[in-house]
């Protein structure tokens, strides 16, 4: 399906400003696909290859991560996802043990899911981890980064106002559709972007009884939230 582009440094250097040592810690990447954040570990010296692993649901991605590096652990995971994979199984449990992996991390993957895939995944990571879990989001400046490209790739066109007339968050959809994150999300379209308002995002996450913390990032790279039970 997909081997996504690589921006280099930009995994790694998300997590080491957030205080996290990735050094010789076992590392599930969600979302991995092709290993961005393990060439990034590479090309510093801090990540081997058999500590890390990339859970994704692209098996291209994976192919061609397991091709660059043959030491590296990989899992194709058939969880659903409208755009990714819409033939996949909905809630599909995270197919390891209690407290498996000394950091759990995903970049860019609920940015492009449901709010109650997010949810979902929040308590799956937490659950494999000895530790927070580290889930990247999107803020504004990030959203109207990406959906201008998707105006360019798809002839797509939304009043970006609307940001702020949602009191929770929106999901943009194909070519200009914006629906509230209470509606279903359609199977099998062409783009799917999940935008959540931090101050709502946070206070749900806390009534979840969840510690989260956010970490800013330089313009252009989604901002990191760091979650931990209380």
């Amino acid at each position: 399906m997909y081997i996504f582009p690589r921006l280099p440094q930009v995994r790694l250097s998300q997590l080491t400003n957030a205080g996290v040592d990735v050094t010789g810690k076992s590392i599930l990447d969600y979302g991995g696909n092709r290993g961005n954040l393990l060439e990034d570990g590479v090309e510093t010296g801090s990540i081997l290859p058999e500590n890390y692993t990339s859970m994704d649901v692209d098996k291209v991605g994976l192919n061609h991560l397991k091709e660059s590096y043959p030491n590296t652990n990989t899992m194709l995971y058939n969880r659903h996802n409208p755009v990714y994979n819409p033939q996949g199984e909905k809630h599909l449990k995270f197919p390891y043990d209690d407290n498996t992996f000394d950091i759990v991390y995903s970049y860019s993957v609920n940015t492009h899911s449901s709010w109650s895939d997010y949810r979902f995944d929040i308590l799956e990571m937490l659950r494999v981890s000895k530790g927070p879990i580290y889930t990247s989001i999107l803020d504004e400046h990030c959203l109207k980064i990406l959906h201008q490209k998707r105006i360019d790739e798809y002839g797509s066109a939304v009043d970006m106002d609307i940001i702020t007339d949602t009191p929770d968050g929106s999901y943009f959809i194909n070519q200009g559709i914006v629906m509230s994150l209470g509606a279903n999300v359609p199977n099998d379209i062409k783009y799917l972007l999940t935008y959540y308002k931090p101050q709502w995002l946070m206070s749900v996450l806390d009534d979840m009884g969840l510690d989260v913390k956010m970490h800013k990032a330089s313009p252009g790279i989604q901002p990191l939230l760091e979650i931990k039970d209380n």
